[in-house]
């Protein structure tokens, strides 16, 4: 039981320190090709396209994970007897956070620039 809950808690916890980073700007990027870019308003269209890319992926993972977890819902797990569901429920929540973290960023920025 011990080995399942703590799987289940780094899924968890993985999942949640991400959409954690995501919140504090602290997430990875690779900005090499960017920081090359002379122009203003060609660094601004890369950024708001890379973040329109990264929404999407997240919309499509609230969308896929929802179906996974509706899936495995129904499946107990080995050891704690819970629902299977459950360990990939972290993935569309985090995706979810995500999204709304990523949509307040945009639109807090485009207050401090007026």
């Amino acid at each position: 039981m011990g080995a399942e809950l703590s799987q289940t808690l780094l899924v968890w916890s993985a999942f949640l320190g991400s959409a954690y980073a995501l919140w504090n700007t602290e997430h990875m990027a690779v900005s090499l090709f960017v920081d090359r870019v002379k122009s203003k308003k060609a660094r601004k269209l890369l950024n708001y396209t890379a973040r329109g890319t990264t929404l999407l992926f997240l919309l499509i993972g609230i969308w896929a994970g929802a179906k996974v977890v509706a899936i495995t819902w129904g499946d107990r797990t080995t050891a704690m007897q819970i629902p299977a569901g459950i360990l990939y429920l972290s993935f569309p929540i985090s995706c979810g956070l995500m999204s709304v973290f990523l949509v307040v960023q945009f639109f807090s920025e485009g207050k401090e620039r007026t």
